[in-house]
């Protein structure tokens, strides 16, 4: 019954992501289809959810990746990643 579940939520996702071209409604509909072919309550995404949203983990990867891209942003407006990349290339000169 897994393989079943597993084989028939990848379609739908494939067919989802032809039709709407939407990665994240295309991803729910294929876990949806999943849980109800398992018989999965909707309670346990709920708390599932809600898990993930409070561990402070989670967060921490958040402010990362966002850190990395105001950074990259910032740098790129203020002409400082051209004088970065000429300061990388002195220090690691090709071979």
């Amino acid at each position: 019954m897994n393989t079943i579940a597993v084989i028939t939520g990848l379609a739908l996702l494939a067919i989802t992501m032809r039709l709407f071209k939407n990665i994240t409604l295309s991803l729910v509909i294929a876990i949806l289809t999943i849980g109800i072919i398992l018989f999965i309550p909707l309670n346990t995404y709920f708390s599932s959810f809600y898990t993930t949203i409070s561990d402070w983990e989670f967060w921490k990867v958040i402010i990362t990746i966002f850190s990395i891209y105001l950074l990259g942003e910032t740098m790129s407006k203020s002409g400082d990643s051209k004088r970065f990349t000429s300061a990388i290339k002195e220090i690691f000169p090709n071979p």
